[in-house]
């Protein structure tokens, strides 16, 4: 905008703010750009952005659409008059796909003003953007950053607040996003390049949450490793992924010496001299991001998950589905309060830039990486973390801090409950007391409500829908304690369905299929175990059994068995597998 005048331009899809600069700004205000005559209505031929995208014209009737390749800043006369004479001549005629089969009508793909679209010459329907690069079409948010550097530019809206709490240590959201260029870079110096795969093992602490957006946000692939794993598990899922490069803490190095291509980078909070330190890893390089093209569909992360057959599979992400997840939950966030509000109750929404949440589960999991992490990101939430849960400790840190938000396994909101030394501290900032990872009993749902202020909610999802799924909280979760909550909108569908994915009828039991831009790309180096649990629709099936009521989905059983501790899926065999051992 200049000044206080009304003479404003938006900024081109796809241009991240850290390129919004004075000599842009000042080309955008001076559009439309004019690059000469029509040589047939000898009227000015102008470039500009409108409302539906970049265009040239040359008055009434004379105008076409540039396409992603030009731009009004650079496209020159003889390409506008191209497009013009396109347009002019209407829509082009791309091709025949057939005879619709009820109304015998032939349908034709055809490219007009505003894109492609199919038509049967009466009725004109747009082809829906947001495909995959599994030609899988999603349907997507308007507004979406196309990588996850520029979803982590939104933090800089909130760059004067604090968002890390570590012990002693407190970072804003400015310094937090500097620390993560400066990995970056570090890793560009260090060879790392896009698609490259950069583990992390180590427990939580502010430098994993700094790691993972540097390999992130150069378009590199982040693989959180369990950190209760042994020497043998972690090495098997370096070797998988083939890691370039590893974070770790001292106990998770250790044993690691058969490694020696990987490179290893230990965490300043434990320090050991056979080791690159962190802070000197990344010390001297810039705080500024590198300019790296990176796309939605790039891939983003793999974390690895047990299933029933015992090796852990590695559970592929691109950047698009991990950013939607962050997305959808503020959407619901944003429904959830206004709905509060109109029933006269307490409109705060579920997260907000007034909460704070309180990060008790692992960051290797998506609960502590996603819905804790990187969700406070987007509304400018302060994270206070945790590096092992301990019921007392969380308590301390819920009065000092006045944690709003606690997102766990139900047995750490039961712990906090039944803690002997619950009612010497105040705890009244509490709204959310959420669960996942594992069902939690009816009975102590209202025995949360009762003896909290804070309510409780419960969340459903997997590593392989980024944790998107269903989601209950308030009046609904007390009065259905016992399901998993309504399906997130609005992009997120979910049925049940049998052997052949043949969707079951509502109260039936049968398996749970999950279906959104969130869903994996697949199991990394592993076709066969993909092609096993989805469809070419983009239909995951998630193992689980389940049915419907209502809009509440319930899960009644695992078809496979299955150990959870912590909220982490630990197979079978890999039991059987430990106790031969011992």
């Amino acid at each position: 905008q200049l000044g206080e005048s009304s003479t404003r331009k938006a900024i081109p899809k796809g241009t991240e703010i850290s390129e919004v600069n004075l000599e842009m700004s000042l080309k955008l205000l001076a559009l439309p750009r004019v690059l000469g005559l029509h040589p047939e209505t000898k009227q000015e031929v102008k470039a500009d952005y409108g409302r539906f995208g970049p265009y040239v014209s040359a008055g009434k009737g004379k105008n076409g659409r540039i396409p992603p390749q030009y731009s009004p800043l650079t496209i020159e006369l003889d390409t506008a008059l191209e497009l013009i004479a396109k347009r002019s001549s209407g829509p082009q005629e791309l091709k025949s796909l057939g005879d619709h089969p009820k109304t015998g009508e032939t349908l034709t793909l055809k490219d007009g003003r505003y894109g492609p679209y199919i038509t049967d010459g009466k009725v004109n329907v747009g082809i829906p953007k947001g495909k995959d690069s599994k030609n899988i079409t999603h349907k997507e948010y308007a507004s979406f950053p196309d990588n996850l550097k520029g979803y982590f530019d939104i933090g800089l809206l909130h760059g004067e607040k604090e968002f890390l709490v570590y012990e002693s240590e407190r970072f804003l959201f400015k310094e937090a996003l500097a620390k993560a260029a400066q990995v970056g870079n570090a890793l560009l110096a260090e060879g790392i390049s896009k698609g490259d795969r950069v583990a992390i093992c180590m427990q939580n602490n502010p430098e994993f949450i700094f790691a993972y957006m540097g390999i992130v946000g150069i378009g590199a692939v982040c693989v959180p490793l369990n950190s209760w794993w042994v020497p043998d598990e972690i090495t098997y899922a370096v070797e998988h992924c083939e890691a370039k490069l590893l974070f770790g803490d001292q106990k998770r190095l250790q044993g690691l010496e058969n490694l020696v291509k990987v490179k290893k980078i230990i965490t300043s909070y434990t320090p050991d001299i056979n080791f690159i330190c962190f802070t000197d890893f990344i010390k001297d390089h810039s705080s500024e991001w590198p300019d790296i093209q990176v796309t939605r569909d790039d891939h983003a992360t793999i974390y690895y998950t047990s299933g029933s057959t015992g090796k852990p599979k590695g559970v592929l992400s691109s950047q698009r589905g991990v950013i939607s997840s962050m997305f959808s939950w503020a959407c619901i966030s944003t429904i959830l309060s206004e709905r509060e509000g109109r029933m006269g109750k307490d409109t705060t929404p579920l997260a907000s830039s007034e909460s704070c949440i309180l990060l008790c589960v692992p960051l290797f999991h998506a609960t502590g990486s996603h819905v804790a992490f990187l969700l406070s990101i987007l509304v400018g939430r302060k994270v206070v973390i945790m590096k092992k849960w301990d019921a007392g400790e969380a308590i301390k840190l819920i009065h000092d801090e006045k944690i709003t938000d606690i997102t766990g396994v139900p047995t750490q909101t039961w712990e906090l409950l039944n803690h002997p030394d619950r009612d010497q501290y105040d705890l009244s900032s509490l709204k959310t007391l959420g669960g996942g990872g594992g069902p939690r009993p009816a009975e102590h749902v209202k025995l949360l409500d009762d003896n909290f202020e804070g309510r409780p909610g419960i969340g459903y999802g997997l590593t392989e829908t980024n944790a998107l799924g269903t989601l209950g909280s308030g009046d609904e979760y007390i009065g259905h304690p016992s399901s998993a909550g309504r399906v997130v909108p609005p992009l997120t569908e979910i049925k049940i369905v049998d052997n052949e994915w043949n969707e079951i009828a509502e109260g039936k039991i049968g398996e749970i299929a999950i279906r959104s831009q969130s869903n994996m790309l697949g199991y990394w180096k592993n076709d066969e175990a993909t092609s096993e649990c989805m469809n070419k629709e983009g239909w995951f099936r998630s193992g689980d059994m389940g049915k419907f009521e209502g809009p509440f989905l319930y899960i009644v059983d695992r078809i496979k068995d299955m150990v959870i501790r912590g909220g982490e899926n630990i197979a079978c065999p890999e039991v059987e597998l430990s106790l031969i051992h011992i």
